[in-house]
């Protein structure tokens, strides 16, 4: 974004919309928002901003769909929140579409989250292991942290087991050798392999102890278009 530029003026030139979807979790004033993620190469590249489309002009096609590639015009300052918002939007027009990657991680989470839904009790935080998910960029990362925050009215971040236990939040449980992470759930992306741009390998897990953990490995994602779809190789759990 660029002060210096005419009101009104181009906010992001194109990013893509990911929609925030509409879960009995979440806060009632998310749940018809947008999620607009900076463009790569320009100064709002890994920001996230905050689009509700009341009153909003759109144009370049008859509805807006996650993936949407848009240009925003609007007025006034952004507003400093976080994602960050737009004081007074007017236009927004759809110029493309691409894969919906943020949504189809945050997709793998939830069917990862709904297996031994016991191991989900009492979190207070999700932690995730993105290191190797070299597909998503900053703003993609950031999105899935964010999104995945409200959906499970949980605090998020990123970090790794060895942080983890180097901060001493998983650590071990009175006199037992077993390692737990009392109060969060680790979810890690490993085995990240990329074949081309329409495939990749993975595993992933949820840990919340030595003893509580469950693993869908030697996965299989594969693009047909703009649609990502996965297969679980085996699962796993200790």
């Amino acid at each position: 974004m660029r002060a210096a530029c005419p009101i009104p003026r181009p906010a992001i030139r194109p990013a893509p919309l990911l929609f925030y979807p509409n879960r009995r979790k979440c806060k009632q004033r998310f749940t018809r928002a947008w999620i607009l993620l900076g463009s790569a190469g320009d100064d709002t590249s890994g920001e996230l901003y905050l689009l509700t489309l009341a009153g909003l002009e759109i144009t370049g096609a008859d509805e807006v769909k996650a993936g949407d590639l848009v240009a925003l015009t609007y007025e006034g300052g952004v507003q400093e929140t976080y994602p960050a918002g737009f004081a007074k939007p007017l236009k927004l027009d759809i110029q493309g579409t691409e894969d919906n990657l943020v949504g189809f991680y945050l997709q793998i989470i939830d069917d990862l989250f709904k297996e031994d839904e016991a191991l989900n009790d009492g979190i207070e935080t999700l932690v995730f292991d993105l290191n190797e998910a070299s597909n998503l960029s900053a703003a993609e990362r950031s999105a899935v942290l964010y999104v995945a925050g409200l959906l499970y009215q949980v605090e998020t971040r990123e970090g790794t087991y060895e942080q983890l236990c180097d901060e001493g939040a998983i650590r071990q449980n009175g006199d037992s050798p077993l390692m737990a992470f009392e109060k969060g759930l680790l979810v890690a992306f490993s085995d990240m392999a990329f074949a081309s741009e329409d495939t990749f390998t993975f595993s992933v897990q949820k840990w919340r102890s030595s003893l509580g953990a469950y693993i869908f490995t030697d996965c299989e994602a594969a693009r047909q278009g703009n649609e990502w779809s996965y297969t679980v190789g085996a699962t796993m759990i200790s």
